[in-house]
């Protein structure tokens, strides 16, 4: 509805949060609480402002590997393949 997108204020929910690592941690504790969406909403947050954050990029991961072990939906599961494959190679990139 509007122009400027919610990803506007990534940068100050980062600040706020005290950098990019107490929100990765909180995505690494998403999925251990079994909300891996979650998990994934909070990395996008933190990729957004630092797109080779390894911490982050780890929770991604894990966020999508969780989901993968828990669909029985072909087209999620290539679609959730995709997405490991690209984190993996950025994972790669940034260490």
């Amino acid at each position: 509805m509007y122009e400027i997108p919610s990803s506007s204020v990534y940068p100050d929910l980062v600040r706020l949060a005290g950098g990019p690592e107490p929100l990765a941690r909180l995505a690494l504790d998403k999925i251990g609480d079994g909300k891996p969406v979650e998990a994934l909403h909070l990395t996008d947050v933190v990729l957004a402002v630092d797109a080779k954050n390894v911490s982050a990029l780890n929770a991604r991961i894990k966020a999508m590997e969780f989901l993968r072990q828990h669909t029985q939906n072909r087209v999620e599961s290539g679609w959730l393949d995709y997405g490991i494959r690209q984190a993996k190679e950025k994972l790669g990139a940034a260490q």
